[in-house]
C-alpha cells in the first residue's frame, strides 16, 4: 500500500488526507497547531462567522424603513468573539473525527523534510512514497519604517483573536482581507480608514468593482485612502501615528492586511533539495509535483490563487493521483468570493482580460438595482457582468456584486467548466422573486432581449 506523508492538516491537507484513504493509500498527517490550518481558525470561517454578527447588528438600520423600531442596540464584542470562536471548535472536532474514522495517523508535531520521501517529526524519522507539503501562508508585514507587531499594530491574526482597541481604526491595504475587515469593523461602530497604495481597492479585480466598493463604503462611513504610500509608523501615548506621502492618520489600532506569504521557514532540513519557486511559492506541474520527484506542494504555498477551495481541490486531486485516478475538477477554474455588503464574486476572465488572451469577447450587464429581491433588501450599488465569446457566445467569465454573490458564481463556474454559452444558460428558467433573476438579465442582455434594462435610444 502506497504511504503519502501529508504536512499540515488544512483544508488542503486535511482533505488530501482523507481522499487518499478513501483511495486506501496509507497516510500520516502532521500538524504542529490547531487541525483546520488558517482557514478555520484564523482565516475563512472565523472572518466569516464575525461578518455574519455584523450583518444581525446592522439589521435594525434597515429595519426601521418598515416601521420596525427597536427599543435598545448595544453588542458585548467579547461574546461575538466567544461565539466564533464556538463555531470555530466545532468545526475543528469535525475535521478531527472525520480524520479518526478514515483511520488518518495524525501526529501533533512540527515536521520537516528530510529528503524526498522522509519526514521528521520530534525524535523519530517517517518515511513514505511522497510527500505533500499544505503548510499554507502567514501574514505578511511590509518592510515599513517603524512598523512592528504589537497589542496595537496587528494582522489579520490578531484581529481575529480579540476585538481591537480603541474606537479608530487604519486599515494598510485594500485587497480582500482588507475590505472584509473594514465591512466589519464599521458595521460594529468603529471609525474605519483604509490605505490603499494602488488607484483603487482591489486593484487586481475587475475596475467596477473596486469603484463601486468604495462608493459603498463612503456611504457607510468608511474612509478610503488610494494611491496612499505609507513612509513610516510610529507607535506612542496609546495611539497609532501613520505617516504617508501626503498627510498623516493617527489611529488606535492599525491592521496590516498587506498580503500573504508562504509558510515555508524552516521546513526543509539542511541538505535536502528545495523546489523551484517564484517569489517564494512553490512552482508544481500539473499533478502538483514540484521539480523535485515526489514532493507535491498545494495550497498557499504554490504559485496561484491563496483560497481554501483551490487547495482542497489540489490535494484531492494529488490523492487521486498517486493512487492512479483521473480528477473530477478543473484545478485551472478558481471562483473567488469576497463578503463585502453587497458581497463579491468572480471566476474566469474579465473583459479586458479576455482580448488581452486574443478573444474576440463582449460583456454583458445588469444592474441589480431593478431587482425585486435587491430592492426589498435595501442593498447598495451592485452588478452582475458576463463576458462571452462573441461569435460562439461561450461563456469565459462573469463578475458578480451583489447579494448571495457567493452562492450565484456556481451557475457560471460550472457553464466555463462545460465551455457553455450563454444560449446554453438561458434553456434553464430562473424562479421569480430572487437575486439569481439577475443572471438572467445579464444573460438576455447580449442580444438586447433584458426585460428589465431600458433599452438604448435608437
Amino acid at each position: 500500500m502506497p504511504k503519502l506523508l501529508i504536512i499540515g492538516s488544512g483544508p488542503g491537507g486535511y482533505e488530501a488526507a482523507i481522499r487518499a484513504r478513501q483511495n486506501e493509500l496509507e497516510v500520516v498527517l502532521f500538524e504542529q497547531g490547531e487541525v483546520g490550518g488558517t482557514c478555520l481558525n484564523r482565516g475563512c470561517i472565523p472572518t466569516k462567522a464575525l461578518l455574519h454578527a455584523a450583518e444581525l447588528y446592522t439589521s435594525d438600520t434597515k429595519a426601521s424603513d418598515w416601521g420596525i423600531e427597536f427599543s435598545s442596540k448595544k453588542v458585548d464584542l467579547h461574546k461575538v468573539y466567544q461565539k466564533k470562536d464556538e463555531i470555530v471548535q466545532t468545526l475543528r472536532q469535525g475535521v478531527e473525527m472525520l480524520l479518526k474514522n478514515n483511520g488518518v495517523e495524525l501526529i501533533r508535531k512540527r515536521a520537516q523534510v528530510l529528503s524526498p520521501k522522509e519526514v521528521t517529526a520530534g525524535n523519530t524519522t517517517y518515511q513514505g512514497d511522497a510527500i505533500l507539503l499544505a503548510v499554507g501562508s502567514v501574514p505578511s508585514v511590509p518592510p515599513i519604517t517603524g512598523l512592528k507587531l504589537s497589542e496595537r499594530i496587528v494582522t489579520s491574526d490578531g484581529i481575529l483573536q480579540r476585538p481591537p482597541l480603541g474606537k479608530k481604526v487604519a486599515v494598510l491595504g485594500g485587497g480582500v482581507i482588507g475590505v472584509e475587515m473594514a465591512t466589519f469593523l464599521s458595521a460594529f461602530g468603529f471609525e474605519v480608514d483604509i490605505i490603499e497604495a494602488m488607484p483603487r481597492l482591489l486593484p487586481e479585480m475587475d475596475d467596477e468593482i473596486g469603484h463601486s466598493l468604495q462608493m459603498n463604503f463612503r456611504r457607510d462611513g468608511v474612509k478610503t485612502h488610494t494611491g496612499a504610500k505609507v513612509t513610516a509608523v510610529e507607535e506612542k501615548d496609546n495611539q497609532v501615528f501613520i505617516s504617508l506621502e501626503k498627510g498623516e492618520i493617527i489611529c488606535d489600532t492599525l491592521l496590516v492586511a498587506t498580503g500573504r506569504k508562504a509558510n515555508a521557514d524552516n521546513l526543509f532540513a539542511d541538505g535536502c533539495p528545495k523546489p523551484a519557486n517564484v517569489r517564494g511559492r512553490f512552482t508544481v506541474d500539473e499533478h502538483g509535483q514540484t521539480d523535485v520527484e515526489g514532493l507535491y506542494a498545494i495550497g498557499d504555498i504554490i504559485t496561484g490563487a491563496q483560497l481554501a477551495h483551490a487547495a482542497s481541490t489540489q490535494g484531492k486531486m494529488v490523492a487521486d493521483y498517486l493512487a492512479g485516478r483521473d480528477g473530477e475538477t478543473d484545478n485551472a477554474l478558481v471562483p473567488g468570493c469576497i463578503y463585502t455588503s453587497p458581497e463579491i464574486a468572480t471566476v474566469g476572465m474579465t473583459l479586458d482580460e479576455a482580448k488581452d488572451k486574443g478573444f474576440d469577447a463582449l460583456m454583458a450587464k445588469y444592474l441589480m438595482a431593478g431587482n425585486g429581491r435587491t430592492l426589498i433588501a435595501g442593498t447598495g450599488r451592485g452588478f452582475v457582468k458576463v463576458v462571452a465569446e462573441k461569435e460562439s457566445g461561450r461563456i469565459l467569465g462573469a463578475q458578480l456584486m451583489c447579494d448571495r454573490a457567493s452562492d450565484m458564481i456556481d451557475e457560471f463556474t460550472l457553464a466555463i467548466a462545460n465551455k457553455l454559452s450563454y444560449q446554453d444558460m438561458l434553456k434553464g428558467m430562473r424562479p421569480h422573486p430572487t437575486f439569481v433573476e439577475g443572471v438572467q438579465e445579464a444573460l438576455e442582455a447580449f442580444e438586447s432581449r433584458a426585460i428589465h434594462i431600458v433599452p438604448r435610444r435608437r
